[in-house]
């Protein structure tokens, strides 16, 4: 009887429900997040601390990191930040703490934790206000992403993700096969979850999907991929809830773009998704660095996705018409301004920097960025710019990344006035985004903490490369 009167306020709830932009402050006191199926080449390196948690704040502050394993066993973790110019990190192994799927690492096993209800979430408490990022890092695919605080959750979702990367040796898959994924988190008790996906999933094929949820459970849908349909894609699909939720998508190891290589080096992807409650009408989106060692051939993309049918988009001097769930992708190789008459939200990719799989040379890898509109630019910022362990080809221990980057998009008017690490930022770096008063810098850094700051407010995009391997995460 409970779970019939919960399913008839939710529905109710679903027909009252309505777009329009709302701020997002990424500051908060309450987060939850969860860690999407990596692939993990090597267990035996970073096996201790794969899993990373960084808080920032600007005030002295304490708090409790409370998180649980497969079986449900509770761990909790005290935090306290004396001084604000350090970022506390919390590490831990990735096994019973990141969720598996179909794949793991290379073996196929089957369900394991597709569509069922899980308890591997991450509850983190602050006494004031604090700012979240995450690393999932494993050899040769890791990715970062920021942690949106719980009272700027939502309660409606489209998922961007990307195609997923099937692989076959004569009529069956590969270890090498690995999906488009996506994974909610409740923060409070009977939430009612209804997912429609864009593609069929790995247990429930294209069926609409209704789950009860209890406050920090956790529900993860991967791709189903099979010998004739390699390259299933989760973006679009629609989730609504009774509650605030957290959701986070992307891909286990993407190539990218996925059908330009048959054999093209990968990374893992994942981005905490934006309610559409927070999505604006514009983006402003710039190219990525290319490394030196990286293949010429390939390319990065943007995806344009829409809330409402029969959204007109903008792109330099064309419009494109985009339906609720539908994407619109093109080509990323210059810097450009977005613009919607409903609202969108935009992803960019970074390409694959190897036509070869087993590729162990070659600088960066996929990554994943969310593009905020506009309106949700601020005028500081304190970030990091992460370091972990890698592997080589001999298995020997390496830096995950050689190079680190910040991107700065900022107005005219306040391009001198760009300070990073207590410096000013020479102008001269900044190129102007066409056609608009915005200017744009991929300034190079290195590890560790930053702090960036303007009279003006401007965006802020974080991300590094390594041998075959990259991370990335908006400001």
């Amino acid at each position: 009887m409970k779970a019939f009167i919960l399913t008839l306020a939710f529905l109710s709830i679903l027909a009252t429900q309505s777009y329009g932009q709302e701020l997002i402050d990424t500051e908060g006191k309450d987060f939850y997040l969860t860690f999407l199926p990596n692939y993990h080449n090597n267990k035996s390196v970073n096996i201790t601390d794969s899993l990373y948690i960084f808080i920032s704040s600007k005030v002295p502050t304490k708090g409790t990191i409370t998180y649980y394993n497969r079986n449900g066993a509770e761990y909790k973790r005290n935090f306290n930040i004396i001084d604000p110019n350090k970022i506390y990190t919390f590490a831990t192994t990735f096994k019973n703490f990141e969720l598996e799927g179909f794949n793991d690492s290379g073996t196929l096993v089957g369900n394991s934790q597709n569509e069922k209800i899980a308890k591997q979430s991450f509850h983190v408490e602050s006494e004031q206000d604090v700012t979240i990022y995450a690393l999932n890092q494993a050899s040769l695919t890791s990715e970062a992403f920021l942690v949106i605080p719980t009272d700027a959750l939502g309660k409606e979702y489209y998922v961007m993700a990307y195609n997923s990367d099937g692989k076959t040796a004569g009529f069956s898959l590969t270890g090498a096969s690995t999906p488009s994924q996506f994974v909610i988190v409740a923060t409070k008790d009977s939430t009612v979850v209804e997912i429609q996906p864009s593609s069929a999933t790995y247990v429930n094929g294209f069926s609409t999907q209704r789950k009860i949820l209890q406050r920090g459970e956790v529900y993860l849908v991967q791709s189903l991929i099979s010998p004739t349909n390699l390259y299933n894609d989760l973006t679009g699909s629609l989730i609504r809830s009774s509650e605030p939720i957290a959701v986070f998508a992307g891909h286990q190891r993407a190539s990218l773009p996925f059908d330009m290589f048959s054999s093209a080096s990968r990374d893992h992807l994942v981005e905490q998704m934006l309610p559409v409650k927070s999505w604006g009408l514009n983006a402003i989106v710039v190219p990525f660095v290319q490394p030196n060692s990286a293949m010429a051939a390939g390319y990065d993309i943007v995806r344009i996705m829409a809330a409402n049918d029969n959204t007109k988009v903008k792109i330099r001097n064309s419009t494109v018409n985009i339906n609720a769930g539908e994407t619109y992708e093109f080509k990323l190789d210059e810097a450009l301004f977005i613009e919607a008459d409903q609202p969108i939200l935009v992803a960019q990719y970074k390409k694959s920097s190897s036509n070869n799989s087993t590729s162990s040379s070659s600088i960066s890898d996929p990554l994943m960025l969310l593009i905020p509109p506009v309106e949700q630019y601020i005028s500081s910022y304190r970030v990091i710019n992460v370091q972990g362990k890698g592997v080589n080809s001999l298995d020997q221990l390496i830096r995950a990344y050689d190079e680190q980057y910040i991107t700065v998009i900022i107005e005219k008017n306040y391009v001198d006035d760009v300070v990073l690490d207590g410096n000013k930022v020479n102008a001269g770096l900044f190129e102007q985004v066409e056609n608009t008063d915005y200017y744009w810098a991929n300034l190079r850094v290195s590890d560790g903490v930053h702090n960036i700051s303007s009279e003006g407010r401007f965006a802020v995009f974080v991300y590094g490369y390594g041998v075959a391997n990259s991370y990335g995460y908006l400001g």
